[in-house]
């Protein structure tokens, strides 16, 4: 008969004494997320650490950035800022174009100006609206040209309807002797005065070269002259080569 070994727990109760106790049985694998406290019932089973609570995912940090202290001025906004390059560009365009406006002018222009206000110019008549005018009602004083011209406009294409004498024209009745009086809103030095009847210089004026005031009066004969005449009053300027035209209609001796 074959005898067979027997292991020391059944030695040892044969013998009268005490078992030794059951081999502990094996603990179940943890399963779960590594690195992380197991969160379910299965994951716990067998384990003899404390039941820690999920951790959440950790949340991300906004940073924002201090606001200024107030200093009790506005800071500057993006319209703010818009205009401001505006007016910059504005500025920085009109220092561009301000010396081709000074090269484009015509050389020799006065900064004098002036025209005949009595008796009544055709140019005045055309600012106080005694005759319907185009652009010369704004500007009566502008009738300007180069010298020894004979013509009402000045040689002036945009004055051109001074020199219509059908236009209707107020006549204004005089003796044999007239006062002409020039308005001038810029003074300049002055050469002379000058009126023509036709081609007559009828009388002339020199001022050798000196600043007239804001108001100038000739007395003028008319003796040998009689009936609707038109004079041609001219301002000749010192120091350039340009003068200033207005024309008067009057009736000689009609007065």
């Amino acid at each position: 008969m074959r005898k067979f070994r027997t292991s020391w727990n059944a030695r040892l109760r044969s013998r009268g004494g005490p078992a030794l106790p059951a081999a502990a049985a094996p603990v179940p694998a943890v399963t779960g997320t590594p690195g992380r406290a197991p969160d379910r019932a299965e994951d716990r089973i067998g384990s003899s650490r404390p039941d820690y609570p999920a951790t959440a995912a950790p949340r991300p940090i906004r940073c924002t950035a201090a606001k200024p202290a107030a200093t009790g001025r506005r800071l500057p906004t993006r319209r703010t800022s818009m205009n401001l390059k505006k007016a910059s560009f504005s500025t920085a365009a009109v220092a561009a174009a301000t010396p081709l406006l000074f090269a484009l002018l015509p050389a020799g222009v006065a900064s004098a100006h002036g025209y005949v206000s009595s008796p009544p110019s055709r140019q005045a008549q055309c600012a106080a609206g005694t005759v319907d005018c185009g652009q010369i009602k704004w500007e009566p004083q502008s009738v300007e040209g180069p010298k020894g011209l004979t013509s009402c406009s000045g040689g002036n294409g945009r004055f051109a309807e001074l020199d219509d004498d059908s236009k209707g024209w107020e006549v204004t009745p005089v003796g044999n002797s007239l006062d002409f009086t020039w308005s001038l809103t810029a003074q300049h030095s002055t050469a002379t005065w000058q009126y023509f009847i036709g081609d007559d210089m009828v009388a002339s004026f020199n001022d050798g070269g000196a600043q007239p005031p804001a108001t100038v009066t000739h007395h003028v004969d008319l003796s040998g002259y009689s009936g609707q005449q038109k004079i041609l009053a001219v301002w000749n300027v010192a120091d350039t080569a340009n003068a200033f035209y207005s024309c008067v209609d009057v009736n000689v001796g009609a007065a």
